[in-house]
């Protein structure tokens, strides 16, 4: 291996590593607005459909921020929207190695080994911590998992993450990818392994979606690979595992699930239904460019940091022609890699990462009915990544 492949593995292992765990997420945003000025400055970005829906909603972001409540609020949050843009942008025309593609997926993997023992071990001991700041900056963030008892929630582990919420859906994203990759290698002992550890951090983080979504993304990649004995297989462990887990350990879990149905779950039932009613009656009055982008949270403090609907949360900070336009270019890019997948007439296996990212946007759709991960950096990277690079693999 030469010293120019050496690096290249480093800067993907680091990227992966920092994007995963949200920690020194500085570290990956540096490395992508390299490449973007590399290809700005080698003429090597191409410019499309996508590209130009990407740069209006961009524009009407900026009015909004600009107009917002809060706008030094708004225009922190713009400048996200500004590196996702860097990151889609450089995916689109990244070419990366067959080689590289599987060290990415081999660093996902095993940093999703790595978050999964650590959760354990703060699992088991609850109050350990850790922070590494220079001044009141913190460069790395690892709070104990006793921070994030509230009400009935119980421990929920954060692992290496700040949050146990970026510790569970950073790996729900990422399962479709692992999964596809492991069944078309016929890697069956980390397959098995892969599986124990989703089953252990939807326990161990105590996150319904996490719960819920597993079966769904397995469902979808077992689905398209038409091994469905083995789906039901493996459901059957994974409904084994949480019933001992639930009652021979914690029940935390359900306790967190039935709460919904009884509404005594504050932190999360009240907070939903009630943000929702707070931002239907701000949308009567801003509809046109909204009320600045995160500047819920800081009109509505009781109603929690955000809106937890995706859908609601952008037609109410952004207004009503970002929403169109930011869900129309979603659109746009998962219909052209459907309608890749449908008209492949080669005989071929379909690229993983192409499904993958298929999968994992209906996963996104549907989550975010719930939540919303979009300003969560290092997810919302994780997202643009692989549009834009699955835009990539199916315009090659």
């Amino acid at each position: 291996m030469d010293r120019v492949q050496l690096f290249r593995n480093i800067v993907i292992i680091v990227s992966v590593t920092c994007i995963f765990t949200s920690q020194i997420i500085v570290l990956p945003i540096l490395v992508f607005l390299f490449l973007f000025l590399l290809k700005v400055g080698n003429r090597e970005l191409k410019i499309d459909r996508f590209d130009i829906l990407f740069y209006i909603f961009i524009f009407f972001a900026l009015i909004s921020s600009l107009l917002a409540k809060n706008p030094s609020i708004s225009l922190s949050a713009f400048f996200v929207i500004v590196i996702y843009y860097v990151v889609f942008a450089v995916s689109k025309n990244l070419n990366l190695a067959e080689e590289d593609e599987k060290l990415v997926i081999h660093a996902v993997l095993a940093i999703t080994f790595i978050m999964t023992f650590f959760a354990v071990v703060q699992y088991i001991f609850p109050k350990l911590d850790f922070v590494l700041k220079v001044g009141d900056l913190k460069i790395i963030n690892i709070p104990s998992s006793k921070s994030f008892s509230a009400y009935s929630s119980g421990l929920r582990p954060p692992s290496l993450t700040p949050n146990p919420v970026i510790f569970s859906t950073v790996v729900l994203y990422s399962i479709p990818l692992v999964i596809f990759y492991l069944i078309r290698e016929k890697r069956k002992l980390l397959f098995l392994a892969a599986i124990l550890a989703y089953i252990l951090i939807g326990f161990l983080s105590g996150s319904r979606s996490m719960v819920i979504m597993f079966p769904v993304a397995i469902f979808f990649v077992f689905l398209i690979e038409k091994r469905f004995y083995q789906f039901f297989l493996v459901l059957v462990v994974i409904t084994v595992f949480y019933y001992m887990a639930i009652y021979l350990i914690d029940d935390t879990l359900l306790r967190r699930s039935l709460d919904i149905f009884n509404r005594k779950d504050f932190a999360s039932f009240n907070v939903r239904i009630d943000g929702y009613k707070k931002a239907l009656e701000y949308l009567k009055d801003n509809w046109v460019f909204g009320i600045g982008i995160m500047n819920f949270s800081h009109l509505s403090q009781n109603f929690g940091n955000y809106i937890h609907n995706i859908y609601l949360s952008i037609l109410v900070e952004m207004g009503v022609f970002s929403f169109m336009i930011f869900f129309s270019l979603l659109g746009f890019i998962v219909f052209e890699l459907v309608k890749r997948l449908i008209t492949n007439k080669s005989g071929n296996k379909v690229d993983i990462v192409v499904l993958s990212t298929v999968v994992t946007s209906f996963l996104f759709f549907i989550h975010n009915v719930f939540d919303n991960t979009i300003y969560v950096v290092s997810i919302g990277m994780i997202m643009w990544f692989l549009w834009g690079y699955s835009l990539r693999k199916v315009s090659s």
